[in-house]
């Protein structure tokens, strides 16, 4: 569910954030029972179970056994798929071997997570019994947003001098629906907001003005303004959800956890940005320059080797250059890259690479690597990527010619209108029809590879279709439930 006022870069969304890719407490797979076997490869109770009941979960489909069926076969073909792959010597492939390093580098972050942060952490009834009702609240809650304390601080002896909300939104938020509003999010559901935010929200009397709060993005303050909860929660309910509400509860605490330690370390290290390094950087990546040699020099990249960021403790303080920071942030997903817009993001998002960093010194120093789970949770998160890319390339492979764009124009033309009724000429739609077509062929072709290799392999394709409808979906352990593969 989407958090909806989190917008923003920060230093804790870099680190730690391959967390949850998926260390659980294992069995050896001598001890455990095989559901299928596809080759040497299998499938078995645990790892259905756990994929069959977040299916469940994050679909709202019924259990049954039709559905059960169709989904262990979905399973063997993506084992199928895998094979295949290696086979063919996807393990030789750069993209495999840089892989491979980005999976180690989570998974080194997950262990350092869960044995230093995690270990001790607990969830009380009490808790769980909390959340239980908020997920059946509802809240009209509004908000005013700093950058720092601060300010939040002086946005708060306004509001006690007599300001209101819905003049100093128009002062603070960029956003005009909130700007105009009062800082009103409407109604809002558990699960909403921003955690801190939240947990902040819930426990607010209507019309009481929070406390400066400190969320991923900065500060807010918070008033309730109403507060609707079911009249009859049954202790029925409680014991159905009960499970669920815990596994949420003890993701919460951990990423509260994370993100504390992560504050605390980055402060510890002391950031200090280095001009114009920092300046031309900034202007780089956002694209507002093209870059020029520096004065005094034919280089174009000299100042990539310059200063730009010294952090560390006192007496074992170290400086990265531009270069040292294009080395490390390969690393990281495309998407938060992206994301850097302005010179807090970048300034967060170099915070969060030296502090990850810092982390992964941690974890390697510690020997993590040799934790039992570390060489089956990477070869999983391998899998998972073998599988992407070769889903991704089959699709790629499916082309859509310009006659058969033009054949679905010619016979579905008139359906293709604009508000007045007009017909579109060719040229206005040739590219959604075939933007369309493209989706539709792709998984055509998919499947049609899907089914060429089972017949292919039918012989080595074995399936317990009675143990798997047979099986019981007993309750996944909470700290299963919360580890599912992250992109980072």
């Amino acid at each position: 569910m989407t958090k909806r006022f989190r917008t923003g870069l920060t230093v804790a969304s870099l680190v730690l954030a391959g967390t949850f890719l998926g260390l659980g407490c294992q069995q050896a797979q001598s001890q455990e029972r095989a559901l299928a076997r596809v080759q040497d490869r299998v499938i078995l109770e645990p790892d259905f179970r756990k994929r069959y009941v977040d299916y469940l979960l994050s679909t709202g489909v019924a259990d049954n056994a039709r559905l059960r069926r169709l989904f262990i076969d979905d399973l063997v073909n993506e084992e199928l798929l895998i094979a295949e792959a290696h086979a063919a010597g996807i393990a030789q492939e750069p993209g495999y071997v840089f892989q491979q390093m980005v999976a180690e580098r989570k998974l080194l972050l997950d262990l350092y997570a869960r044995t230093v942060l995690f270990d001790t952490l607990q969830v009380t009834e009490r808790e769980v019994a909390e959340a239980f009702v908020w997920a059946n609240t509802q809240l009209r809650v509004r908000h005013l947003f700093a950058r720092t304390l601060a300010e939040a601080e002086v946005l708060q002896t306004r509001l006690q001098q007599g300001a209101t909300f819905e003049a100093l939104a128009r002062e603070v938020f960029a956003d005009t629906a909130l700007a105009n509003n009062g800082g009103d999010l409407g109604l809002v559901s558990f699960d909403e907001l921003d955690p801190a935010f939240e947990e902040v929200a819930y426990r607010l009397e209507p019309g009481v003005v929070s406390e400066p709060v400190q969320t991923s993005y900065g500060y807010s303050l918070i008033r309730v303004d109403e507060r609707f909860t079911k009249p009859l929660l049954t202790e029925s309910d409680y014991a159905q959800r009960r499970d669920r509400l815990e596994a949420f509860v003890r993701r919460r605490k951990q990423l509260r956890v994370r993100d504390e330690h992560v504050r605390t370390l980055t402060d510890r290290l002391a950031p200090a940005f280095h001009e114009p390094s920092f300046t031309r950087l900034h202007e780089q990546v956002t694209g507002q320059v093209t870059v020029a040699p520096d004065e005094g020099t034919s280089d174009p990249d000299a100042w990539m080797t310059a200063p730009l960021v010294t952090f560390g403790p006192d007496g074992e303080r170290r400086t990265w250059t531009a270069e040292d920071l294009r080395d490390r942030a390969q690393y990281t997903d495309p998407r938060q890259r992206a994301q850097v817009r302005t010179r807090a993001d970048l300034a967060s998002f170099i915070q969060g690479l030296f502090v990850r960093d810092h982390l992964l010194e941690q974890a390697e120093a510690r020997a993590l690597r040799a934790d039992p789970r570390f060489p089956e949770a990477r070869q999983r998160a391998l899998e998972d990527w073998v599988l992407q890319h070769e889903r991704q390339r089959l699709r790629a492979d499916a082309t859509v010619s310009a006659d058969s764009v033009r054949a679905h124009y010619e016979r579905y033309g008139a359906d293709y209108r604009d508000d007045e009724g007009t017909a579109l000429p060719f040229e206005a739609v040739q590219s959604g029809i075939r933007q369309m077509l493209q989706h539709t062929y792709s998984r055509t072709h998919l499947n049609r590879h899907l089914d060429s290799l089972r017949a292919a392999h039918q012989a080595s394709i074995q399936v317990d279709y009675a143990r798997v409808a047979a099986l019981p979906l007993t309750t996944v352990p909470s700290d299963h439930a919360s580890m599912t593969p992250s992109s980072d």
